[in-house]
């Protein structure tokens, strides 16, 4: 896979401006390097939803987000999402943050920008396959995101067995460990259902859509 170049630069906070020669450089060596170095791994599993009181339910574990509620309204079945690019981007970091803390943040950027893209990409495959079954999938929809707990991630953690499938753990602080990580609920509809329906998901449900440099841009 390909990492965004231009997607770390968003990240390392460039916004519409180009990064100077310099940095825009040592994004590509590193963005190769990871490429190189870097094997993302997924998992995820379909599980039955239904809806009680207006919010998900999945496995009879009630989910209270109106936000993942919005995202999933008309959805019959919810794939549990994780993916991770493995630890060697964190190891990167830490070497670098010992001699540049710009070479760090360009280190960090760029590991963003590689599991938002190997994401997007199995995102991808899946959305083709459900296609193909006469069925759309919604945007992603990750725990800490607007009203949707960080301690999700546990629920995430024991029903796909993280540890296991693709070598990621929590920390105490509930963030995964290697960092480069991301757990979803992908909302699975039936395609007739779609296009009656304006979606209003992922970033647009945020509280900090407006502030947050890792939001997706829209059209």
């Amino acid at each position: 896979m390909t990492i965004d170049e231009t997607l770390v630069e968003r990240f390392l906070g460039f916004g519409g401006r180009q990064a100077d020669e310099i940095t825009r450089l040592k994004i590509r060596e590193v963005s190769a390097r990871l490429e190189k170095s870097c094997h993302p791994r997924w998992t995820g599993t379909r599980l039955p939803l239904r809806f009680e009181n207006g919010f998900p339910c999945i496995e009879d574990r009630l989910i209270e987000s109106r936000g993942l509620a919005r995202n999933l309204d008309g959805c019959e079945e919810v794939i549990l999402f994780a993916a991770t690019i493995g630890p060697e981007c964190d190891r990167l970091i830490q070497r670098a943050e010992a001699v540049s803390m710009s070479d760090a943040a360009i280190c960090q950027a760029a590991g963003a920008a590689m599991i938002e893209c190997f994401a997007d990409e199995v995102n991808e495959q899946l959305r083709k396959e459900a296609e193909d079954n006469g069925q759309s999938l919604r945007p992603r929809f990750s725990p800490g995101y607007g009203d949707l707990p960080l301690d999700l991630q546990k629920y995430f953690s024991l029903v796909l067995d993280m540890p296991k499938t693709i070598g990621v753990r929590l920390n105490d602080s509930l963030l995964m460990v290697p960092s480069k990580s991301i757990t979803a609920f992908i909302g699975i509809a039936p395609r007739e259902t779609e296009e009656n329906r304006e979606i209003k998901a992922g970033c647009a449900l945020c509280e900090a859509k407006d502030t947050c440099t890792y939001r997706r841009e829209t059209s």
